[in-house]
């Protein structure tokens, strides 16, 4: 288990699972925001998490929401408070890629000159962010994938 995944079981106050056009997904919360994310299954995913079932939570009620109109096509934006539970870099990382634009794209090397980082920012992180948070769907390439 990740430490993002521990921490959100830890402050976890809410969570509902919701149908998908991608299979059932784990909506959790935390007192400051949506925290969680998973499609069953995933990598990751909380087999348990202490906390009540609450479909009719008002911050669950709109994650599911913009999700469906999300899958739609209907928007390509999220707008319910986050509370990304994670290491320092972690966060920093997701804070990079909510700012990029739907239907941009960008490298792991772009990532990691944004975080003014000398090393390569970890491939896992972002791509695990990008499912994540889908805050504005973004697309990162490797500048391997880029280069074929």
């Amino acid at each position: 288990m990740t430490f993002a995944t521990t921490s959100i079981l830890v402050h976890c106050t809410a969570q509902c699972r919701i149908a998908s056009p991608l299979g059932t997904m784990l909506l959790a919360r935390t007192e400051a925001g949506l925290a969680g994310a998973w499609f069953e299954k995933q990598k990751h995913h909380p087999d348990v998490i202490d906390a009540p079932e609450r479909g009719d939570d008002p911050l669950l009620t709109a994650t599911a929401r913009q999700l469906r109109a999300y899958f739609e096509g209907g928007i390509d934006a999220f707008d319910v408070p986050l509370d990304l539970q994670g290491t320092a870099f972690q966060r920093d990382v997701w804070q990079v890629l909510l700012r990029i634009e739907a239907g941009t794209t960008r490298s792991y090397g772009d990532i990691a000159r944004e975080l003014a980082c000398r090393r390569r920012a970890a491939p896992s992180a972002p791509r695990w962010a990008a499912i994540r948070c889908r805050s504005s769907c973004p697309a990162i390439a490797s500048s391997a994938a880029r280069a074929r």
